[in-house]
């Protein structure tokens, strides 16, 4: 039996550690860039087509199934649905048109930030 999904902002940051050390050989090369890339944006935020440009993917699609991947890898170790959002896990969304933005924008979470910092990954 599944525990009760866990709020994505209740999700620590030994948390996030333990599950990124669960998967990291689960990682491509290009997904742990992601995840770098993601990092050290600015305010940590980015859309998926800088993703795909920075880690040299064809497009925003790809990146989207990429850190798609990932996120539904977190999820299956933080108690998360693994459903169409599994990047929820990992960042919040922010609306185009709502921040200077012409595309939806992924943030990363700080507490996947202080995360990756404290693995020495980023």
């Amino acid at each position: 039996m599944n525990p009760t999904p866990k709020d994505p902002d209740t999700i620590t940051a030994q948390e996030f550690r333990e599950a990124f050390l669960k998967i990291r050989d689960r990682l491509t090369d290009k997904q742990q860039a992601m995840l770098r890339t993601h990092f050290q944006a600015p305010d940590r935020k980015i859309t998926a087509k800088r993703m795909a440009e920075a880690v040299g993917y064809p497009s925003h699609a790809t990146a989207n199934l990429q850190y798609g991947i990932v996120g539904g890898l977190l999820c299956e170790l933080l108690g998360q649905a693994a459903d169409s959002d599994r990047l929820f896990v990992l960042c919040q969304f922010i609306r185009p048109h709502t921040e200077a933005n012409d595309e939806w924008l992924w943030q990363m979470r700080e507490p996947a930030a202080q995360a990756l910092q404290e693995l020495g990954w980023v």
